[in-house]
């Protein structure tokens, strides 16, 4: 009998075609924390933020292919299918957004009424994978891009439906 190999980061070489499920997380009013707030005192907030975030990432079996100080893009291809990639980002983003309760608390900004809130995406599709993985385009990045920044509230996750039918 002969089993499918389960998928594994191992696979993959510069260019090859791969079967992701995505998330995508951003920090609301990033430009406005930072302008409002100590400097010194953002930037750790920040950094730790995108540390909390990288841990739930690699957590689920994914990697966190870029950050971009307000925000990130992880993808997700260890698994035996689609479903299961695209479980693991909907792990996380719940981990995400369950976890800014305690952060705020524990990660108190210089102006105590500002908080860190996020918008946290997930979508599956296709993408060429590339060894310099900030450079990574395809139509679902793009898509789970738009999903986070025009169609998610402060602190909550909008799957799309492609990642909804898997889970």
């Amino acid at each position: 009998m002969v089993t499918r190999p389960i998928d594994t980061w191992e696979d993959f070489v510069d260019g090859r075609l791969g079967e992701f499920a995505f998330l995508r997380v951003d920090i609301v009013e990033h430009s406005k924390i930072t302008a409002e707030n100590a400097y010194e005192a953002v930037q750790h907030i920040l950094e730790q933020f995108e540390n909390m975030v990288e841990e739930k990432v690699i957590a689920h079996g994914s990697q966190l292919w870029t950050w971009g100080g307000d925000g990130g893009l992880a993808s997700y291809y260890e698994g035996a299918n689609i479903t299961a990639k695209a479980l693991g980002a909907m792990s996380t983003a719940f981990d995400i957004v369950e976890a800014l309760v305690p952060f705020n608390e524990e990660h108190k900004l210089p102006r105590t009424q500002d908080k860190i809130a996020a918008r946290v995406a997930v979508h599956v599709g296709t993408a060429r994978y590339r060894e310099k993985v900030g450079r990574i385009h395809s139509e679902a990045i793009n898509f789970v891009s738009h999903l986070e920044h025009n169609r998610t509230f402060p602190n909550s996750i909008s799957p799309s439906h492609e990642a909804l039918i898997q889970v």
